[in-house]
């Protein structure tokens, strides 16, 4: 009987081990993007996707290019029916519209 109990604690001793060493290897490696296996090389969507994905990486706390490359990966998931130049010059004049608006050119905008 006491065998038996010896070799259950070893067990259990090893089994939260092995747990804890898959755990801290999964917080540390946080691997590929889900939707990198279905980017197509050549593809002008999947180019732009993963054009953004750098700059997003060298900026990662701009608002503005995480917004852009959600919508870029939105567009994929519709079937890429969208031109991804047609995209991203659509999302500058908004923005470009929402800098230079009339408020601001009267002087009561935040400046």
């Amino acid at each position: 009987m006491k065998r038996i109990s010896i070799a259950a604690t070893v067990l259990v001793v090893i089994a939260a081990a092995g747990c804890s060493l898959i755990h801290s290897r999964a917080k540390e490696e946080p691997g590929e993007p889900f939707y990198r296996k279905y980017l197509v090389a050549g593809n002008p969507l999947d180019e732009r996707i993963l054009e953004q994905e750098r700059l997003v990486e060298a900026e990662p706390d701009s608002a503005d290019l995480r917004n852009d490359f959600g919508n870029l990966l939105d567009h994929a998931d519709d079937g890429g029916a969208v031109d991804a130049e047609s995209v991203v010059a659509h999302q500058r004049l908004a923005r470009q519209l929402q800098q230079d608006s009339l408020v601001r050119r009267l002087g009561f905008g935040h400046e």
